[in-house]
């Protein structure tokens, strides 16, 4: 079965940020052709792309951030359609008819992105032109022609059934996959806006097959555990764990705050922070996500009051989970805040033995408490076996001694805080009972191994365990 998808009609906005109150309809062909009345912008956004490229060549990054920076204001300022059919709303659940199209995008990785297999395309003769040709091949392929920067095709494929747009695509990206060309995952939303552009000599083909083809998404493979479990076990991990998550973005926020880290310079990931967050946590996340943006000197409260107020609706965030977010900030060097996770079993936890302790050498270092006999709130328990001796120490070296001096109150206020810490989380303080310490570390300390080794042996009487 043909069909000529050019006389379809499509929502048209006149800019990227325009919803319902701007919308009007045009059909594909229509649209289409409409590039001509733009061709100084798209000129001019294609020359501006040319110069950020030779600019990242050079080395020259502030002029190639400023570049991509003017490039997106030209994006921005172009009307653009959904092509999966008439959307008012701009949303995926509010199509009020389907075109039964499917848009896809082929484009070429920015510098700063990971490759993302297209970049064979741009060195082969001819480019983007001769991947035109490759794309011809296909029957079913109605359009392929330039994107509005030049890096890149935009494909439109006649669809047996519009409202089943992502099982038809899924099975369209497999077929892009045996040619050696990736689709754009963002194009995997039907509601997703097309920036119009302009290609004289693009590939058009009124009588295209229908496209009949569908791939169900996979369904998680369900792993079983093969190792037996533990008593208790703990494992550092970043898995979404609901409102641990709440926690762990609050904290990488205020990390962000505090040293007036910008996570948002680029446009793509001002977008990626605000559907991670919208999607995440919906209103509450609203005030994060200003904290983040107000740390680049592009960050207006309007503009990210409306972008985060569209991003809310489920659909339009559906795509970018809370790891998204995360992953932004681990890029931007902020240390990710790991989640202590136990998992029980029935058997009972073993009682743990405390070592009768010795008492302080002499000179106990400045500021340091002894233990000298166990805290109040610890039941001292006999053991029914030998225990092991106690970790004697090697002497600290005269160095030593005075770096221990000089950083005995810092030492000191550090395990105030870890104290202070155990009383205000169960699950911490739990933690360091099954281990027997009192604290995870000595890194924010900055001591050496050997005064932590003297240290910890002062006050638990035995060796450190890690």
């Amino acid at each position: 079965m043909q069909r000529d998808i050019y006389k379809t009609a499509v929502s048209v906005f006149p800019t990227i940020a325009n919803r319902a109150d701007k919308h009007h309809t045009r059909t594909i062909g229509q649209f289409l052709q409409g590039g001509e009345h733009y061709a100084e912008t798209i000129a001019q956004a294609r020359h501006t792309i040319a110069q950020a490229l030779q600019y990242w060549r050079d080395g020259n990054m502030a002029a190639y951030d400023a570049a991509m920076d003017n490039y997106r204001r030209i994006k921005q300022s172009l009307p653009v359609a959904i092509m999966q059919g008439v959307c008012p709303d701009a949303h995926d659940n509010g199509f009020t008819s389907f075109s039964d199209v499917v848009c896809l995008d082929i484009d070429a990785a920015k510098p700063k992105d990971k490759p993302n297999g297209n970049e064979w395309i741009e060195k082969m003769p001819g480019g983007w032109e001769t991947a035109k040709g490759i794309i011809s091949g296909f029957p079913f392929v109605a359009y392929c022609g330039l994107s509005v920067g030049g890096r890149g095709l935009f494909v439109l494929v006649p669809v047996a059934d519009g409202r089943n747009h992502q099982a038809h695509w899924r099975a369209l990206v497999e077929d892009f996959a045996a040619i050696n060309m990736t689709i754009d995952p963002s194009t995997k939303n039907p509601a997703r806006k097309r920036i119009i552009s302009l290609d004289r000599n693009a590939y058009e083909n009124h009588d295209a097959q229908v496209y009949e083809a569908t791939r169900e998404e996979p369904k998680p493979v369900q792993v079983q555990p093969t190792q037996p479990p533990a008593q208790y076990r703990y494992t550092n991990t970043t898995r979404t764990a609901g409102a641990d998550d709440w926690e762990r973005a609050q904290i990488c926020a205020n990390i962000i705050a505090r040293n007036g880290i910008d996570i948002t310079a680029q446009y793509d990931d001002w977008l990626q922070a605000a559907a991670a967050l919208a999607h995440e946590f919906g209103e509450r996340g609203r005030s994060l996500f200003h904290m983040v943006a107000a740390q680049s000197p592009k960050y207006r409260f309007e503009e990210n009051e409306m972008l985060y107020t569209n991003l809310q609706h489920p659909a339009n965030g559906a795509q970018c989970s809370i790891n998204s977010f995360f992953y932004l900030c681990k890029s931007s060097g902020v240390q990710l805040p790991k989640q202590a996770v136990r998992e029980r079993t029935a058997r009972p936890r073993a009682q743990r033995l405390i070592p009768t302790p010795r008492p302080p050498k002499p000179g106990t270092r400045p500021g340091m408490v002894s233990m000298t006999e166990p805290p109040h709130h610890v039941q001292t328990i006999t053991p029914t076996h030998d225990v092991v001796p106690a970790y004697v120490p090697e002497p600290l070296t005269p160095a030593e001694e005075m770096e221990l001096t000089r950083m005995a109150d810092h030492i000191a206020e550090g395990v105030a805080m870890v104290d202070a810490k155990r009383e205000q989380n169960p699950v911490f303080a739990d933690f360091c009972d099954l281990f027997g310490v009192d604290y995870f570390g000595h890194d924010d300390w900055h001591m050496t191994a050997a005064q932590f080794e003297n240290f910890f042996a002062e006050r638990h009487n035995t060796e450190p365990p890690f």
